[in-house]
């Protein structure tokens, strides 16, 4: 649901669902599903329309590969969820349990969005100077140069970029705010 903007363009129809699993706040601040649990989770199904498109994008959303789905952070399967027409089949992305961030934190009885509501994902509290200088770390390869700034000072206290020789860098934080930014 926090996602939706990425795939709203192609959505048909939606209503809301439930599955059982875990949900759990990735130190970033955003929930993410996990199949493994007993909470009843809820959520949205969502029908969508050029699927040839769209499925690539969401895979590449979710970093997951089909030939290396083992080790991808992300699976993606076929699951049973509830809706008030009753049981429907649907495509849901989780988290592999093997690959879980051991700063992932549960969210006891899985109402990720009441936690969401009581603290917001870290990317919603940067300023707009914080994520555009983010976003240019994260897409910067190794020959480019980005200029250590006081801005790179205050991002490195806060635990988002690294000092590698003068060389600002993402943290694993850092990069996963990245992501998110994008």
């Amino acid at each position: 649901m926090l996602h939706h903007k990425l795939i709203e363009d192609a959505v048909v129809h939606s209503v809301p669902a439930s599955l059982f699993g875990s949900v759990y706040r990735l130190e970033v601040g955003f929930p993410v599903f996990c199949s493994e649990g007993q909470d009843k989770i809820q959520g949205e199904l969502v029908s969508i329309k050029n699927t040839e498109l769209v499925w690539p994008l969401l895979d590449q959303f979710f970093l997951y590969k089909e030939e290396k789905a083992e080790k991808c952070l992300y699976l993606r399967e076929l699951k049973k969820v509830e809706t008030d027409e009753g049981l429907k089949d649907a495509v849901v992305y989780s988290l592999n349990p093997t690959k879980k961030p051991r700063s992932a934190r549960l969210i006891e009885g899985g109402d990720w969005l009441a936690d969401f509501r009581k603290q917001v994902p870290i990317t919603q509290e940067l300023t707009d100077e914080e994520k555009h200088y983010i976003k240019k770390l994260g897409k910067c390869t190794g020959r480019d140069i980005v200029p250590y700034t006081p801005l790179t000072r205050e991002l490195e206290k806060r635990g988002f970029v690294v000092d590698k020789g003068r060389r600002p860098a993402l943290t694993k934080l850092g990069k996963e705010i990245f992501q998110f930014l994008i």
